[in-house]
């Protein structure tokens, strides 16, 4: 059970005295009981928010700029036949690009090619090969007609590159045939470190040089994105005497007869205003933050259904990290996730050094894993972004 800490307020007002001025429901907030998630309801929270759609005005802004850079390339197909979608680096971005293309009407789709990789190919010598490959390339000249136009669509760009000596190949390749063949049209994702690092190896924009990037969302977006998750989970809003601290001078008059559900609505409103400032308006760093300010609410055990309770949301703290772990985690932020061997072959260590200090990032929950690909957990990149810039890391 969390204390009560009088320390926190600027008044310096006893908890009896408060007890008496305020409505019950506020009074209560200091004494009510409020347990962590379990594992099985963390993995059904996190399934949830990642089966969520795209909110439709980051899919609304990258329609419109496609629709608008593939008229210009039929128009004039010599001209620029590509466009870069930039993103951070944990956003999904195949998720998003592909939820765009499908929102367009079919009958006005060319025929398109979705270069739909799970991951970087596990050896990575061999990404260039398996790219022409899967975009089925052909070195004869080809006719350019409005029969012929093809869009090949690329979501993940830093999974074609591997930031080692002959980890690069496949980006040159790609930039050589998007120059060359003006018979097709390019949407490509990138993650904005990823475009970055390639800006400054490649000066990347020169050959690439139609950029978007994916909209922040605003604090009534971000509400929007995860009302699906509110109506669905059964959230007690007054179950955090966190909030007692911010309402008090607003609250200490209010009765809950006439204010409760006004009351409510202004703790809702400040939430999301807070998640979206704290996670920069990034989707996945706001899911991610909105799990992990749910509690269990154990205020009425008559009541079988799980009820949660929802806590200030606030960005998780980062574990004593030493430099070895500032390039693991960049390279694993500069490359969308990564296996561990592709991992060690990009820091250049020994895999039992990248092994020691991805389980000790691991245990910390900096990181997590899936299907073996290490991945940064979105709560953590506000700090980590603010940590790696400041020591001259090439971050957006």
């Amino acid at each position: 059970m969390e204390k009560f800490k009088l320390g926190l307020f600027k008044a310096k007002i006893s908890f009896k005295y408060l007890k008496n001025i305020l409505p019950k429901d506020i009074k209560d907030l200091g004494t009510e009981s409020k347990k962590e998630l379990t594992a099985a309801q963390v993995n059904e929270v996190k399934q949830k928010i990642a089966s969520l759609t795209t909110h439709p005005v980051q899919k609304s802004a990258i329609v419109d700029a496609f629709q608008q850079a593939l008229a210009q390339w039929q128009q004039q197909p010599e001209g620029n036949n590509s466009l870069v979608v930039l993103s951070s680096p944990v956003s999904p971005l195949t998720k998003v690009i592909s939820e765009s293309l499908t929102s367009l009407e079919s009958d006005n789709l060319i025929e398109t090619k979705f270069l739909s990789w799970q991951a970087r190919l596990h050896d990575y010598r061999q990404i260039k090969t398996q790219m022409l490959s899967s975009i089925e390339t052909s070195t004869a000249n080809i006719q350019t007609t409005s029969e012929s136009y093809k869009l090949v669509a690329i979501p993940r760009l830093e999974w074609l590159f591997l930031r080692c000596i002959g980890g690069l190949e496949t980006i040159e390749a790609l930039r050589d045939l998007v120059a060359g063949d003006s018979s097709r049209f390019w949407l490509i994702g990138c993650n904005s470190w990823a475009w970055q690092y390639l800006e400054k190896v490649y000066q990347i924009n020169a050959y690439l040089t139609n950029t978007i990037s994916i909209p922040p969302l605003q604090d009534e977006h971000t509400q929007e994105w995860l009302q699906a998750l509110t109506t669905e989970f059964n959230l007690n809003w007054q179950a955090d005497n966190e909030w007692l601290q911010l309402r008090i001078k607003e609250t200490k008059q209010a009765t809950r007869k006439h204010q409760e559900l006004d009351e409510v609505a202004k703790i809702q409103k400040e939430y999301y205003e807070k998640i979206t400032d704290i996670s920069q308006g990034i989707s996945n760093v706001s899911g991610d933050l909105w799990w992990r300010s749910l509690k269990i609410d154990d205020t009425n055990t008559d009541i079988e259904e799980t009820r949660y309770a929802i806590t200030r949301p606030k960005l998780p703290d980062l574990p004593i990290l030493i430099i070895e772990d500032h390039y693991l985690l960049y390279s694993l932020l500069l490359h969308g996730g990564m296996s561990l061997v592709h991992l060690t072959a990009s820091l250049g260590k020994s895999q039992s050094v990248v092994k020691s200090r991805t389980q000790y990032l691991l245990q910390n929950g900096v990181i997590g894993k899936e299907q073996n690909l290490l991945y940064v957990n979105p709560a953590y990149y506000p700090r980590l972004k603010n940590l790696l810039g400041n020591n001259n890391f090439l971050v957006d």
